[in-house]
């Protein structure tokens, strides 16, 4: 029993606490009278007015107070001062129980070298918090943000701007559904679906924040962007720096130019706007149309510029004429060609090439591959048979999907079958200095070749004869298989 009386008078006694509220006190007023037919209960209040409660100090020309409630009502030039808050206004109305003051006409307010301006706040002397429900301009130095209405909480150095808010500075503007600020750290964080502009790029994303003072914005969810080129982004994480005038992407993105005639994708991208030179890694794959031809290629690291970019280590060729592998690749967006290096290796349903180097080029609708060093091609007859020919360069001449014409030179060796039907006729070996050859539906035909004249024609009677030192690798056949299955995979 006396346990629950303590309990009672303890909470009787925290209601008491809680409710005592810190009387206004007035300061000073020049002239007071009272009028109850108008304004029962209340004095009248007339210049020079200065009022206090706590640390708030409250200002204005005329006014109305009532004792009995604890309430200001102040018009004028309204002036409501805490420590370095300032507050201007027309009219105002303070309560001195909850201590909530309502600003209305021309509210302006400022703290250190920030303002905001807006028609209606209301604000709470005792937590410091306040809040506006009518469009709201912010000034800060080198910044701008407005809303339609807002938050703000002075001793957390917060605004959350709420509702059409835009924020813009020299080289940033953006515009999302609301926008945290903290004035102390110079940092925003915006929310759901937002527009920005960010030194000429322009797009959208569903969130992320902004630092001011590191000049840096990372953009997240959805990120979609168009810089001054026309080139279009899409990803997920989009970080990008101003003082290091740099770009990074983290996770799987897109990146096209305007024409849509290139586009990258892969799992993490840098870009520099200084040279306009990127770097790209993790399953990486590029698309490059040229006219009616489209070439494909899946490597492990991209590097270079809208003009020239290199690939390495392990590369995976593809266009509308062939298949290709190689260490090292560089492509050369002037004039479309492709140089393959590092046991590079090319092919599609009738021959395989393999050289130390090869380049392929392209003029109009003509597509040819010149090769340099060991080089060395291989054509199926059928399981059992092969034509090869070897030689210190080569050239070959496309068409659409298949070989038009070859041109062999220095040291050739070739081995030939001719074939009737499905059955083979007989082995031709060849050695000579120059061959030219074309490919007629599918098989090889030797048009002429140039004969070393310490070399002679021979037929051996051997079937399935191989050359001297040469490794057909007709395993590098199926690399098609392999290519496509890990491009999907992953894409």
């Amino acid at each position: 029993m006396k346990k629950g009386i303590f309990c009672l008078l303890l909470l009787f006694s925290v209601n008491c606490l809680f409710s005592q509220s810190i009387p206004l006190e007035v300061v000073n007023v020049d002239r007071t009278s009272v009028d109850e037919s108008l304004y029962p209960g209340a004095q009248k209040l007339q210049g020079n007015i200065h009022f206090k409660q706590g640390d708030a100090h409250l200002y204005c020309d005329s006014g109305y107070f009532y004792p009995s409630q604890n309430r200001l009502l102040a018009k004028g030039q309204v002036r409501l001062i805490q420590e370095a808050f300032k507050a201007t206004c027309f009219e105002l109305d303070y309560s001195g129980e909850t201590r909530l003051a309502l600003l209305q006409g021309g509210v302006q307010l400022t703290e250190e070298n920030q303002r905001l301006r807006t028609q209606r706040v209301e604000y709470r002397t005792d937590t410091r918090v306040g809040s506006y429900r009518t469009k709201g301009q912010i000034d800060a130095p080198g910044i701008r943000a407005t809303s339609d209405s807002g938050y703000f909480y002075r001793d957390q150095s917060l605004v959350l701007l709420i509702g059409n808010a835009q924020i813009e500075d020299k080289t940033v503007s953006i515009k999302a559904d609301s926008i945290g600020f903290r004035k102390d750290i110079e940092q925003l964080q915006f929310f759901q679906k937002t527009k920005f502009l960010l030194d000429g790029q322009k797009g959208m994303c569903n969130g992320g924040f902004y630092s001011k003072l590191n000049q840096q914005a990372t953009l997240l969810n959805g990120v979609r962007m168009t810089d001054s080129a026309g080139n279009e982004l899409l990803c997920d994480t989009f970080v990008w720096n101003k003082k290091l005038n740099s770009q990074e992407v983290r996770g799987p993105f897109s990146l096209k130019d305007s024409s849509n005639s290139q586009c990258i994708w892969g799992n993490y991208l840098k870009r520099w706007a200084t040279n306009d030179s990127i770097f790209v890694s993790k399953n990486v794959l590029v698309r490059w149309i040229d006219e009616k031809d489209t070439t494909y290629l899946f490597t492990d690291t991209l590097t270079g510029n809208p003009l020239a970019y290199f690939s390495f280590p392990e590369n995976h060729l593809k266009n509308d004429s062939m298949l290709g592998i190689c260490g090292f690749l560089k492509y050369n967006k002037a004039d479309s060609s492709i140089f393959l290096e590092k046991n590079p290796m090319i092919w599609n349903d009738d021959f395989q090439v393999s050289a130390q180097r090869m380049v392929q080029k392209k003029s109009g609708k003509k597509q040819w591959v010149e090769c340099f060093d060991s080089c060395y091609v291989l054509q199926w007859v059928d399981c059992c048979h092969t034509n090869q020919i070897k030689s210190d360069s080569l050239v070959l001449t496309f068409s659409t999907d298949q070989s038009k014409e070859m041109l062999a030179n220095g040291r050739v060796s070739t081995i030939y079958y001719d074939v009737t039907g499905k059955k083979i006729e007989r082995e031709t070996e060849v050695q000579a200095e120059k061959l030219t050859a074309i490919w007629e539906a599918g098989k090889i035909k030797f048009l002429s070749y140039q004969q070393h004249p310490k070399i002679k024609l021979q037929r051996p009677e051997k079937k399935g004869k191989k050359l001297d030192g040469i490794n057909p690798k007709r395993e590098k056949y199926f690399e098609e298989l392999f290519f496509w299955t890990k491009i999907n995979r992953i894409y």
